[in-house]
């Protein structure tokens, strides 16, 4: 109590210090619901626009945009967006002999999960109109292991009836999905959905699933760029999310000023981003004629220097609100950005490192207690898809469970909800 009366006294200028240099908005937020002083003291603009601008830097064009005006409000208004987003997965799995995995995540690792999905929302979008449904990244889920008593570390470990009947539901398999129907599948059986891959203790994370630029924090996402950069596979959507971190550098000024709100900057770049990918089709037929490689950083380049596409929608807002910004003096400075970063793909995939290590944090918590020496963990499939090592095609949800003593991480893809 003593200490915390000797923070509040500080002068304020050293109390704002502080604040500058919390590096999460998850600090500044519980720093700020200390007392009225220090939440006062915490709310300036200045404070929270760089949050926002760190947090959703190349997610502009996908984010649902807050009403909020302050960046503080906005900002929480973000979290509460991507923490409502909750799948229906099991919050519990009971296997027998009173052990329970129990869910445990905290709203910090619900937020920073939502901005991975922006990650990949483009992903989500590209799917076969027989599709009714796709999630790049359905759900991961953290567990507490209450009274463990099962050893997923043996290779030969068994698995009781009932405990099976957890892991399967907890994986949200289907009947269907093992297309029992079908004579050559008729011997086989719900235990078919669990199988164990292997265990790893030093650098699991690494061991088990790669975390590098063509990993994914989800094993069970299959990167957009795994086959190389060169083939440009985020396409237009690749191209938008360029667009809208070079827009957001140079509007970000004006918002410091206060000459634009948080919502109407954000509103501009996803109008600009939503002309750009219009007119970036129209013209990829003779660019890809022109460049057989790469025809969408080549385009870029181009529109650079032709000063294409006008967008005069989007040039109107901005002298409305009199900022002196034209749009080939943005492509100019994209295709800067492009060439520092070699391929487009690279652009996007930086961006879902960023928030894959980000979960990597959280998830190692859960998994290794926080102590240095390092657990077992072991990989069990959930589902019998494809996606994860199963022979199953038409299978709806691929998920994956990661064990060691204490905790469990557990990830769903669903790659296609599809009427058989």
């Amino acid at each position: 109590m003593q200490q915390s009366s000797l923070l509040v006294s500080l002068p304020e200028p050293v109390l704002y210090h502080i604040c500058s240099l919390l590096i999460s908005p998850f600090d500044l937020l519980h720093f700020g619901s200390t007392c009225k002083r220090l939440r006062s003291i915490s709310s300036p603009p200045s404070l929270w626009l760089r949050h926002v601008f760190s947090w959703c830097e190349g997610l502009w064009q996908w984010i649902e945009i807050p009403e909020a005006s302050h960046p503080r409000d906005w900002l929480i208004e973000l979290f509460r967006s991507c923490c409502s987003k909750h799948p229906k997965t099991l919050h519990s799995c009971h296997l027998g002999s009173g052990e329970e995995w129990i869910r445990t995540e905290s709203k910090q690792f619900r937020c920073m999960l939502g901005m991975l999905r922006y990650t990949y929302a483009d992903r989500d979008e590209r799917y076969n109109p027989t599709v009714m449904y796709r999630r790049w990244i359905f759900d991961i889920g953290l567990y507490h292991r209450i009274k463990p008593h099962i050893n997923f570390t043996s290779e030969n470990f068994a698995l009781e009836d009932a405990a099976l009947k957890e892991l399967v539901e907890l994986g949200q398999a289907k009947e269907r999905d093992l297309r029992l129907e079908e004579p050559r599948f008729s011997n086989l059986c719900i235990k078919y959905y669990i199988k164990r891959i292997k265990s790893s203790r030093v650098d699991w994370y690494e061991d088990l699933f790669s975390s590098g630029p063509r990993g994914s924090l989800c094993p069970l996402l299959l990167c957009p760029s795994e086959v190389g950069y060169t083939s440009e596979m985020t396409g237009t959507a690749g191209v938008a999310t360029l667009v809208s971190i070079v827009l957001a550098k140079y509007l970000s000024p004006h918002c410091f000023d206060g000459k634009i709100t948080l919502p109407q900057m954000v509103h501009m770049i996803q109008k600009a981003c939503c002309s750009l990918k219009i007119n970036l089709e129209q013209l990829l037929p003779v660019q890809r004629q022109q460049w057989k490689s790469q025809p969408l950083a080549n385009s870029v380049t181009s529109m650079a220097f032709q000063g294409l596409p006008s967008l005069d929608t989007w040039q109107v807002d901005l002298d409305e609100l009199q900022i002196n910004l034209h749009w080939k003096e943005i492509m100019l400075q994209c295709s800067r950005y492009l060439e520092e970063n070699k391929w487009l793909d690279s652009i996007v995939d930086n961006i879902r490192v960023k928030w894959r290590h980000a979960l990597l944090e959280e998830i190692r918590k859960v998994l290794e207690g926080g102590e240095k020496m390092p657990r077992t963990v072991t990989r069990i499939n959930l589902t019998d898809c494809d996606l994860i090592g199963g022979d199953n095609r038409r299978q709806e949800m691929a998920a994956a469970a990661f064990i060691s003593d204490i905790g469990v991480l557990v990830t769903w893809q669903l790659v296609g909800k599809i009427n058989f």
